[in-house]
C-alpha cells in the first residue's frame, strides 16, 4: 500500500488510495444525481387500459360482472334494504362511464344501466317488477348486447302489450 501523500483535505493529510476512493465516490455521487434529473423530466408514455387498445374493442358489459348476474346481486339487496337506491357497480372507459343502479322499493325493484358519455346520461332498464311493468335481460357478451324481454300492465294488472327489445352497446 502507497502510503505517500498527495493531497490535503479538510486539514487532514490523505495517501493516494484515500484520494482515488473520495474522488470516485463523488463522481458517482454525480452520476446519480445526474440520473435522477434525468429520470424526473423524461416524459412518461401513459396508457390507461392496455387491453382495450391492444386487443381492439372489448364489450363493456363483460367488465359489469355483477350487472350480468344481477339476480343474485337484487335477491342478496332485497333481504337487506327496502326503499332505497343503491350503485352497486361502475366501470369507466376513455370516453364514457357506466353505472349499474338498482331502485328498491318495498314490492318493487328497477335495474337500470347509466350510461354517462360527454356528461350526457342514458338509461336502460335491465329488470324490474312493478305493478304497470316487469322486465327481465339476457346479456349476449358476444354480439355485446342486452335481449330484454318485457311486459307493460294496465290499471288493473292485466298485459297490455309486451315483447323482446335488443340494446347493443358496441
Amino acid at each position: 500500500m502507497d502510503l505517500s501523500v498527495c493531497h490535503i483535505q479538510d486539514g487532514q493529510f490523505l495517501t493516494i488510495i484515500q484520494y482515488k476512493k473520495t474522488i470516485i465516490m463523488k463522481v458517482c455521487h454525480l452520476i446519480t444525481i445526474v440520473l435522477t434529473l434525468l429520470s424526473c423530466s423524461t416524459q412518461k408514455q401513459i396508457v390507461d387500459n392496455p387491453i382495450e387498445q391492444v386487443g381492439g374493442e372489448e364489450c363493456v358489459l363483460s367488465k359489469l360482472t355483477k350487472t350480468i348476474n344481477y339476480r343474485s346481486v337484487i335477491e342478496k339487496y332485497k333481504s337487506i334494504y327496502k326503499d332505497t337506491v343503491i350503485e352497486f357497480e361502475s366501470f369507466i372507459t376513455n370516453s364514457s362511464e357506466y353505472k349499474t343502479i338498482l331502485d328498491l322499493k318495498k314490492s318493487e325493484h328497477f335495474l337500470w344501466i347509466v350510461t354517462i358519455k360527454e356528461n350526457v346520461s342514458d338509461s336502460t332498464l335491465i329488470d324490474c317488477v312493478s305493478t304497470v311493468k316487469w322486465v327481465e335481460s339476457k346479456f349476449n357478451l358476444d354480439e355485446c348486447e342486452i335481449i330484454m324481454d318485457y311486459e307493460n300492465f294496465d290499471s288493473n294488472g292485466l298485459p297490455n302489450n309486451g315483447g323482446t327489445e335488443i340494446v347493443n352497446f358496441k
